[in-house]
């Protein structure tokens, strides 16, 4: 691990959250025009974020705190095990990890509202969470490792693989 490796990290710790709105502004905006909608304003999801972080704090239980903290880490873990071109299933592992988390945490608060939000998060995972580890499987197949950075050194790009590639 060297100096670049470290400042990338850091940018992209930075740079996340921030092409994250933007991406999320975007993808309102894309909607609502499909709808036939004018929709909300690109920096709305930023908006969204500063009326939610000058509202008062409530802790419903002391449990609710813990897994907002485990669902931090373990995010930003698995990002910067992408960063650091880490294993594949790991990064996956720790994802999920912290969906679970916040699930948990959302069931804890008794609020009806919240135990709605974590049904969703949950049939989310079920969604995506096969696709994944079937994509993770078929990276082995076809590269014997599933280590980033030896995926990413293969001498033939995966996409010459990938289904429906012509």
């Amino acid at each position: 691990m060297n100096m670049n490796d470290i400042l990338l990290a850091v940018v992209v710790l930075i740079g996340a959250p921030i092409v994250g709105c933007i991406a999320a502004g975007i993808d309102r905006k894309l909607t609502a025009r499909l709808q036939g909608r004018v929709g909300p304003p690109l920096l709305q999801p930023y908006y969204d974020v500063m009326k939610l972080l000058s509202k008062d704090n409530m802790i419903v239980n002391k449990s609710q705190n813990f897994y907002a903290v485990v669902y931090l880490v373990f995010i930003v873990l698995s990002l910067l095990m992408l960063i650091f071109r880490q294993d594949i299933l790991m990064i996956i592992f720790v994802y999920t990890v912290s969906s679970l988390a916040i699930i948990v945490g959302g069931m804890s608060t008794g609020s009806p509202y919240a135990k709605i939000g974590s049904s969703r998060e949950m049939m989310a995972i079920l969604a995506y969470e096969p696709i994944l580890i079937l994509y993770a499987l078929a990276i082995y197949l076809l590269t014997g490792t599933f280590k980033i950075s030896e995926v990413v050194s293969a001498s033939t790009p995966l996409l010459v693989y990938a289904p429906l590639y012509s």
